[in-house]
Parts: structure tokens; sequence; C-alpha cells
């Protein structure tokens, strides 16, 4: 890639503001609607008359209307009424006998629903999230939608904290019931981390050489000059496991109690400190890895209170699990954290994802704790059905992203995005979405077969 091409690039994914929480909010609410429409039987009745490949379906339910709301066909809020409409009528219309009238639900089941929700969240976040970092290298992907460069919520904002959240949810669920660990145990899952954490950190490590030796677009202020998503997931699972050890990791209150704590001295630090406008500078020390990662190093105290928070938020959902009326306590409980973000906001100051400050902490413990709300209640309404692409998707997930990655890289430099037409961008993007959703399934068919 030539320099200039590299900087134009850069310049192009730079110096964006975002756009509201609530459209935001509409984006990220469509795939739990696609999500329930791909688990109509209407659809699956006229797949199997016309005979279409399962790949098909799934991209066009779950893959196109996406690329339309992402790209500017329709408004994303139009595109979800649009599709839950469409979803609400084929249910109705075409429901097998084994799913009318009702039945009542023991704490296994609801349990089941939340897990395949939080299965469902997961799957459906990585599709989105490989979608956007392909389209936000075209005209057709709205600037409004990209990183902001300080304050704002842009679409791609969301990303790395729902990553940070949706792992520390799905652990909290899972572990919310277990009692204390003996030493083994302890130090057996302690390896088992920093096996993982040294994975991510290799990872970090191969993407700044690839990205420096092909000199690839790279966005200095999203991370820093060598900093990467990579190194900042490493880092922290380490963090947590050290936590963990120390006992701050594991119940109800102790991680959530740990994060707000650890969430009020760092937010003290960015506005009492001046951390924040050393974070926000564009100024960076010559020859000191400190300012040159500045961004990457200083958001750290807040991706891990998220993470810590988040460990509490999926424990008390798996308490919610086994109320009488879960969905109606976890919807008090998502608009409770909506509240507390609204009014940081507010009060201390607009959400910044480079700084990783308290308002963005409540905002993406919010769109989280409704997310997985939003998609255990479609799996309710499924019968407790998952698409068969999500479920092989939310088992491939680091592979899938890589390959994504690897894929985007490729995309770049084989044709001239800036200059691409929107129509161009969008078949492209269909494209890549059903690679996605094939890889994904294709790596969950070998998976089943090595393990046969």
């Amino acid at each position: 890639m030539s320099h200039d091409v590299r900087l134009q690039k850069e310049a192009f994914v730079s110096g964006h503001s975002g756009t509201s929480w609530w459209e935001v909010q509409a984006v990220c609410t469509l795939p739990i609607i696609l999500t329930w429409l791909r688990t109509c039987p209407a659809i699956e009745y006229w797949a199997l008359r016309l005979r279409a490949p399962r790949l098909l379906v799934d991209t066009i339910c779950l893959g196109l209307p996406l690329i339309a709301a992402l790209t500017g066909i329709v408004p994303p809020s139009h595109g979800t009424l649009a599709a839950a409409v469409l979803a609400a009528v084929l249910s109705r219309w075409c429901r097998p006998a084994g799913r009318s009238g009702s039945r009542s639900k023991t704490s296994t089941d609801t349990e089941a629903v939340f897990k395949n929700g939080l299965l469902a969240y997961r799957a459906s976040l990585m599709l989105t999230t490989c979608i956007c970092i392909l389209a936000v290298d075209f005209h057709a992907f709205p600037r409004r939608f990209a990183k902001t460069e300080t304050f704002g919520t842009g679409l791609m904002d969301v990303g790395v904290g729902s990553f940070v959240a949706t792992s520390a949810i799905t652990r909290g669920f899972r572990g919310a019931s277990r009692t204390g660990d003996a030493r083994a145990v302890k130090c057996s899952r302690f390896r088992r981390e920093a096996t993982r954490a040294a994975m991510l950190l290799l990872l970090g490590v191969l993407r700044l050489l690839s990205t420096r030796g092909v000199d690839y677009q790279s966005h200095a202020s999203e991370y820093g000059v060598h900093w990467n998503f990579f190194f900042t997931l490493g880092t922290l699972r380490l963090a947590v496991s050290v936590a963990e050890g120390l006992g701050a990791g594991r119940g109800l209150l102790a991680p959530g109690l740990v994060g707000m704590g650890i969430l009020a001295a760092h937010q003290y630090a960015l506005q009492r400190l001046g951390w924040l406008a050393w974070i926000h500078a564009e100024q960076r020390t010559l020859g000191s890895l400190l300012s040159a990662n500045k961004e990457g190093l200083g958001s750290l105290p807040g991706y891990l209170a998220l993470h810590l928070l988040s460990l509490s938020l999926g424990a008390g959902l798996r308490r919610t699990a086994a109320n009488a009326r879960p969905l109606a306590v976890g919807a008090a409980l998502a608009l409770a954290l909506q509240a507390a973000f609204l009014c940081s906001a507010a009060r201390l100051q607009p959400v910044s994802r480079r700084a990783c400050n308290a308002p963005y902490v409540a905002w993406t413990l919010a769109l989280n704790a409704q997310a997985v709300l939003g998609f255990a209640g479609g799996a309710a309404l499924a019968d407790n059905v998952l698409p068969a692409a999500l479920s092989a998707l939310s088992g491939r997930m680091l592979p899938v992203f890589l390959a994504a990655n690897l894929a985007t890289g490729a995309v770049n430099w084989g044709m001239d995005t800036l200059g691409a037409g929107d129509w161009t961008a969008r078949a492209v993007l269909a494209v890549y979405a059903s690679g996605i959703l094939l890889a994904a399934q294709a790596g969950w068919q070998v998976g089943r077969g090595a393990g046969t």
C-alpha cells in the first residue's frame, strides 16, 4: 500500500463525533429481531419448499438486512421496526402445533433460554463487528457510525467494550452458583487463563508486525501507536486472573464492589488529575512508549472495571433466571443501568471510549444488559431455538474474527475502497458476510467431526 493511500485511509476513519445513543440502540436492536425472524417456522417452511441452501437463507435473514441498515439503504430504526413486524406476522402465520398453547416454565427452562440468548448475542455481536470493520472503509458506511475521536457515541465505539462485557457476563452467569475452589483448581484456572492471555498478546504482536511490515493503515488515536485490540484483551485477562485469585472476581457482590472502586478511582484520575486531557491530546512524547500508547494503557483501568461489573451483572442475571418473572426483573435492571448512563453522561462528562470513562462503562453495561434480555426474549418466543449459523459462530469466535481481519486486509489491498460506489460496497459486504457464516459453519462441522 502506498504511503499516500495509507494516509488517506487513516484520515477517512479519523476525526468523527458519532451519533445519538438512540440510533446506536436501534442498530443494536436489529440483530435481535433478525435472529427471531430466522427462527420463524415460515422461514424454514419456505426454505425447504424452495430447497434453498442454508447459507443463502442465513445470509438473507441475518446478513443482508444488517448491511442495508449499516450502509444507508434504510434508517436503522425503520429497518428494526419492519423486521419486527415481519417476524411477528410470520410467527403468527405458520406456527407448528407443538408451539401452541402454554406451559409452565421451570427455572431450568428459563436458565436455558438465558444461555441461548447469551450465545445468540455473542454470535450476532461478532457478525456485526466483522461487517463493520470492513464497511467502515467504504463511503457507503455513514461516518457517524465510525469510532469517535474524543467524546461521543458511535456504533463502532460499542465493539471493544461489548466484547469485554459479554465475555464477563457469560462467565458470571455460568459461575454464579459455584462455591470456593480448592487451591489446586485455582492454580489450574490461573494457568489456563495465563495461557489464553499469552495467546492474545502473541496475536497482538503478530498484528503489529504484520501491519507495520506491509505499511497498512493504523488509526493511532484508537489504541495508540503500537497497542491494539488483542493487547487490551490479553492484558485484561491477566489482570482479571489476578483479581480472581485474590477473591475479587467471584460471587454476586464482590466483583461489582471492586469494579465500582476501580471505576471511581479511574474517573477521579480522568477528571481531577488531568488524565483525560493527556489521553485525548494529539501530542506524544518522543521516544516514550507510555505516551505512544496512552490510549490503550490509559483505558485499561476502565476496561478492568467494566469486566468486574459485568461479572456481577452475569451473576445477577443467573439469579434473575430463577425468579418468577425473569424478563420483567431483568428489564428493570436494564432500565436502571440506562438511567445510570444518562445521569453519568450529563453530570460527569460525555462518553469517551478512548479513555473508557465512567459514562462509557455505564453505556456499555446498559446496552449489553438490554441485548442479553432481548435475545433471551427472542429465544423464549422461538421455544429456545437457536439459528444454526449463530450456534456455529458462537463456537468459533476467535478464528472467525482472525479470518475476518485477514479478509478485510485483503479487500483493502485488492481494491480501492475509497473510490468504490455504494452498491459495489454492498455487494462486497454481502459476499464477505456469506464468507463469515460459511467459515463459521465449516469450522463447526470440522470441530464436530474431530469430536466424534
